[in-house]
C-alpha cells in the first residue's frame, strides 16, 4: 500500500506539472525575484533559491525526508507550478508535527508566523487547492467539510489548472458520487485534463471507478489514451486488465 501511495503522489506531481506547459497568464511567476536574507528556525537563508535547490527540496519532501526548516524554505518558491507540486508533497511530510501545524497556519493565512513564505502564491487557488487536497486526505471521517467544500467550488472553473487540481483532489477523496464528473473530463479537448481525469479514477481505488476505467480501456483500445488507461489499471488496482490488442 505504501508503494502504491508513493507512486500516486509522484505521478500526480508529474502530471500537474505538465498541465502548465501551455502559456497561461495565471501560471507565470508573480513574485519579486530579488533575494532577501531572512531567518528561518535560527538560520539565515536567501530566497528565492536557485531552481535546482528547490527541486532538491521538493524531492526530499516527496520522500518524507525533509526537515521543517527545509519544508519552510521550499515554500518560498516563486514558481506557481512548482509551488503547487511542493504543497502536494506536504502529504509525505505529515509525519512531522511541525509540518501539520505549518499546514494549518498556511490555510488560516497566518502570515506573521511565517513571513518568509510565498504568500502571494499560497493565497491563490492552484496552491490553496493543493493544500485543501492534502488536509482533506489527512482527515478521518470527513470531520471538517470546509476543505472538500473549497475543492468542489472549482469543479467548473474556467482555469484548466485549477480544475485539474479539483479533479485530482476528488480522485483522492474517493467518493463514488464524483465518478461521473471525473469521467466527463476524459473526453476533454485539453489532453492534460484528460490525463488528470484518468489518473483521478485510478486514485479513487474503488470498484466503480475500476469498472469505468475498464470500459474506457476498451473504448480507446489502440490509442495512446488506451495505453495510459491500461497502465493506470495495472498500477492502481493491482491486477492486470484485459491484454492490449
Amino acid at each position: 500500500m505504501l508503494v502504491r501511495a508513493c507512486f500516486s503522489c509522484l505521478l500526480c506531481c508529474l502530471l500537474l506539472s505538465g498541465c502548465l506547459k501551455k502559456q497561461d497568464p495565471n501560471t507565470t511567476d508573480q513574485t519579486n525575484k530579488t533575494q532577501h536574507v531572512i531567518v528561518a528556525d535560527g538560520r539565515a537563508i536567501k530566497y528565492p533559491l536557485p531552481r535546482r535547490e528547490y527541486r532538491l527540496l521538493f524531492r526530499k519532501m516527496l520522500a518524507g525526508a525533509a526537515t521543517l526548516a527545509e519544508t519552510r524554505t521550499a515554500l518560498t518558491d516563486p514558481n506557481l507550478r512548482a509551488l503547487t507540486n511542493t504543497v502536494n508533497a506536504l502529504y509525505a511530510m505529515a509525519w512531522h508535527r511541525g509540518v501539520l501545524y505549518l499546514m494549518r497556519d498556511i490555510w488560516q493565512l497566518n502570515k506573521e508566523k511565517y513571513p518568509e513564505l510565498n504568500w502571494a502564491l499560497l493565497e491563490r487557488p492552484p496552491v490553496r487547492l493543493a493544500l485543501a487536497n492534502v488536509i482533506n486526505r489527512l482527515q478521518t471521517d470527513d470531520q471538517n467539510p470546509q476543505f472538500l467544500d473549497y475543492i468542489r467550488r472549482f469543479q467548473q472553473d474556467a482555469n484548466d489548472f485549477n480544475r485539474a487540481q479539483a479533479i485530482i483532489a476528488l480522485g483522492y477523496h474517493g467518493d463514488v458520487a464524483d465518478i461521473d464528473y471525473i469521467r466527463s473530463h476524459v473526453d476533454n479537448k485539453n489532453p492534460y485534463l484528460t490525463q488528470t481525469a484518468v489518473t483521478a479514477l485510478a486514485l479513487m481505488q474503488n470498484e466503480q471507478a475500476r469498472q469505468v476505467l475498464l470500459a474506457l480501456e476498451k473504448e480507446y483500445t489502440g490509442q495512446p489514451l488506451g495505453t495510459l488507461i491500461h497502465d493506470m489499471l495495472e498500477e492502481a488496482y493491482g491486477q492486470p486488465p484485459a491484454p492490449r490488442t
